[in-house]
């Protein structure tokens, strides 16, 4: 946004006695936004008209007219054979990486539609604000004749290497308990010349963790990859029997990992690696003579799956989310636990300004040992909304839902585009202590109603959540719930 507003004052500046500014009347459109592109041009139509005037002594007549579209046509058909590629101003990244990712040249003849794409990789790689390209003849040399290169010239975006993420949530209920979570995310990309990332993540209030993962790719192509992690985790766990609280535990644990990964195309990750994880329960209520503090360890190999085109994280209008996590105890890695599984889906549709977004999550555990850090909790916006963050967890946990908002509007503020949202949801589910007891009339109904819109942190929401046996919640949260 500040570098969108530092670059309009430059080209403001610049202009000279004798330009034509023209300011087309958006209203609360944005010429960013693509939703609507007829209105955003007619708008710019409206203001080309009502310049008409100061335009026509600028304008060629028609002979001059034709003979310019003949002479920019005649340079679009003209697509020399490249040679060669280069970068200029590649900044940190290694020039193998970007030429990986072109695919023009090898002295075949330039196409639009393989540029095309070779830009869009490029874009992918999230490091570029601005990339220029031009084919162009290289000098000749006594070595060599000339030759025509293709030339990228690359901007490094604002937003790298440092990247500063926030979120958090702040929920409340009647009775007057409170539950919060604030969260920071600092991201380093890239770390080294082929691309690594260092990802930390920190969030405290209700739940406590600290995490770090190093991300490289092993290729230049940046398909194949390894992630090293380690963390730290402190919680409160609630261990419930259908709406009854059995016993409330503290559980601290230190855990560690390594993944091997493939990226699947620009629609998903996935990856295989072994976990450990050595933990601590107390028990801070219930019945000590059914429940009792526990140390434990956990090792075994995890793969992960993750499919995701949806387009956004806030307010989504289309696409597919699908995270299938399975994680199997293995001996030889200290594991003395149970298998698990857990499925998350999300998908959003649009109906003009509405947007319907089902989604449901479901997570088992396997076998019939387990420990308490592997209960699955349920609780909060979106997730049993009458209920606190994590107030439910269980060996077993399903929820379904269908959230439903409705544009209000959009508004410009510099290049930032704003829209506000009106919007509800259903909730079904609930936490179960044995496989048995999964039903669907054991279900808890919840449901919320809130208000939604963009910030300079993210995607915010403002609402109350309301659960059956007259449980209702007040929540504030920040950051992508999709």
């Amino acid at each position: 946004v500040l570098e969108g507003s530092r670059r309009r004052r430059e080209e403001l500046a610049a202009l000279r006695p004798g330009d034509v500014r023209l300011e087309p009347q958006l209203g609360k459109l944005s010429p960013f936004d693509h939703r609507e592109p007829e209105k955003v041009l007619e708008a710019g139509r409206a203001a080309v008209r009502a310049a008409q005037a100061r335009l026509e002594p600028l304008a060629l007549d028609p002979e001059a007219w034709s003979k310019h579209v003949a002479a920019r046509e005649a340079r679009r058909m003209k697509l020399p054979s490249i040679a060669r590629v280069r970068f200029e101003e590649r900044g940190v990244i290694s020039e193998r990486v970007l030429e990986a990712q072109v695919e023009s040249g090898a002295e075949a003849a330039l196409s639009r539609d393989t540029l095309a794409k070779d830009l869009e990789r490029l874009y992918g790689l999230d490091l570029h604000q601005r990339i220029a390209v031009k084919a162009q003849s290289a000098p000749q040399t006594e070595a060599s004749e000339a030759e025509d290169e293709l030339v990228f010239h690359t901007e490094p975006a604002p937003w790298a290497p440092v990247q500063l993420r926030t979120g958090g949530v702040i929920e409340g209920d009647l009775r007057g308990d409170a539950a919060f979570a604030l969260g920071i995310a600092l991201n380093w990309r890239p770390f080294n010349a082929w691309g690594g990332e260092w990802r930390n993540r920190v969030e405290f209030g209700s739940r406590f963790t600290l995490a770090s993962e190093y991300y490289q790719p092993l290729d230049a192509r940046q398909l194949w990859f390894f992630a090293l992690m380690v963390g730290w985790n402190q919680r409160r766990t609630n261990i419930t029997s259908g709406n009854d609280a059995l016993a409330e535990y503290e559980v601290a644990w230190l855990e560690g990992g390594l993944d091997l990964g493939r990226v699947l195309s620009d629609w998903g990750e996935l990856r295989v690696g072994a976990r450990g994880a050595d933990a601590r329960a107390n028990l801070k209520t219930g019945d000590p003579a059914n429940f009792g503090p526990a140390a434990f360890q956990q090792g075994g190999v995890r793969t992960l799956l993750t499919i995701d085109t949806l387009d956004s994280t806030g307010f989504p209008r289309e696409g597919h989310f699908l995270r299938t996590e399975w994680n199997e105890p293995v001996d030889e890695l200290g594991g003395n636990d149970e298998a698990t599984l857990r499925v998350d889906w999300n998908s959003a549709w649009s109906f003009g300004a509405t947007t319907v977004a089902p989604g449901a999550l479901f997570g088992t555990a396997l076998d019939n040992g387990g420990t308490v850090s592997n209960l699955f909790p349920l609780g909060g916006f979106l997730r049993l909304s009458g209920y606190q963050r994590d107030e439910l967890s269980g060996r077993h946990a399903a929820l379904a839902r269908v959230v439903v908002w409705r544009e209000l509007g959009r508004r410009a503020h510099s290049d930032e585009l704003v829209s506000y949202h009106l919007g509800c949801s259903l909730e079904a589910g609930n936490v179960f202590v044995d496989r048995d007891d999964i039903r669907a009339d054991a279900a808890l109904l919840s449901g919320s109603a809130f208000l939604g819109f963009s910030t300079v942190f993210g995607p915010a929401y403002v609402g109350v959540g309301s659960s059956e046996g007259g449980r209702v919640t007040a929540f504030v949260a920040v950051g992508g719930q999709f």
